[in-house]
C-alpha cells in the first residue's frame, strides 16, 4: 500500500535549540494511550531504574521495587497524550534538578515524578510557542499506512488478550485510549460490536453527567473490553491477516 505523505511546516533547523529539537523528535513516537499495558509497565520499570542509578538509591527488597513500578505505571495514565520519549525528557530534566530552585535537592517519588512531567508539559508549550515564531519551511513527513495501523490494531488486541490470560484475576484495565483501539477494529473490518450488545452495554455504562462525546468514548471502550474478554473466553487470536483463529 502506498504510504500517504502530508505536508507539515517545521522551523529552520539552524534556529532550533537542543531542547526544542528533542521535543519535536520525541513527539513523533507512539503516545502512551496507544501503548499496551505491558509496555507501560516496562516504561515504569525503566523510569525507576534510571532514578535509582541517577540518585544512587537502594531498594530494601523486591517488593518495594514492584510497588514503586505499580505506582509509576498508574502515574503514566495521567499523561496519555505524551509519548514515551517525552516522558523520558521530563524525567531526566527532573533528575537534573531543572525544575527546582538552586537551594533545593532532587528527591524522587511518585508525587515529584508527576510534578516533573507536568512542568515538562508547561516547558514544552513555551518551547513550541517560540518555535511557532521562527521562519518556516515546508517538509514532507510520512504518516502510518493503513496496513501499519491495521497491524497495530491486531497487535494491541492480541496483546491485551494475552495479558488478561497471564494476569488472571489481577488483570486491570489501566490503558487509556481504548475507544480509539475499538475504532481501528471497526475501520479495518476486524470487529464491530453487534447492535443488541451495543444497546445492552450502553444501558450498563450510561453516566448522565457525561457529554455525548465522553459517552461515545465510554461506550466504545466498553465494546473493546468485552471483545477482548470474548477472545480470551474462546481462546482465539488474530493472525497477521486479521482473521481469528
Amino acid at each position: 500500500m502506498k504510504t500517504e505523505l502530508i505536508k507539515i511546516h517545521s522551523p529552520l533547523a539552524i534556529n532550533i535549540s537542543n531542547l526544542q529539537n528533542k521535543i519535536m523528535q520525541a513527539q513523533a513516537s507512539t503516545k502512551l494511550m496507544l501503548m499496551l499495558p505491558s509496555e507501560k509497565t516496562d516504561l515504569a520499570t525503566q523510569i525507576w531504574a534510571i532514578a535509582k542509578m541517577k540518585l544512587s538509591l537502594r531498594s530494601e527488597n523486591q517488593n518495594e521495587d514492584m510497588a514503586q513500578i505499580v505506582i509509576l505505571t498508574d502515574d503514566l495514565e495521567l499523561f496519555g497524550n505524551l509519548t514515551k520519549d517525552e516522558i523520558m525528557i521530563g524525567l531526566k530534566m527532573g533528575l537534573n534538578g531543572e525544575f527546582l530552585n538552586k537551594d533545593q535537592q532532587v528527591f524522587f517519588n511518585s508525587s515529584n515524578f508527576v510534578q516533573w512531567i507536568r512542568k515538562y508539559i508547561e516547558r514544552k508549550q513555551v518551547e513550541l510557542a517560540e518555535l511557532a515564531k521562527l521562519p518556516k519551511m515546508e517538509t514532507i513527513k510520512p504518516v502510518p499506512s493503513d496496513q501499519e495501523l491495521k497491524m497495530m490494531a491486531i497487535n494491541n488486541a492480541n496483546g491485551h488478550a494475552d495479558l488478561m490470560v497471564k494476569m488472571g484475576k489481577d488483570f486491570k484495565w489501566i490503558a487509556g485510549g481504548l475507544y480509539q483501539l475499538y475504532d481501528y477494529l471497526v475501520k479495518f473490518g476486524l470487529y464491530e460490536c453487534p447492535e443488541l450488545d451495543k444497546n445492552r452495554i450502553k444501558l450498563k455504562n450510561y453516566i448522565p453527567s457525561l457529554s455525548e462525546i465522553e459517552l461515545d468514548a465510554t461506550y466504545k471502550s466498553a465494546y473493546y473490553k468485552e471483545f477482548i474478554q470474548s477472545m480470551v473466553n474462546m481462546d482465539v487470536r488474530f493472525d497477521q491477516n486479521g482473521q481469528l483463529f
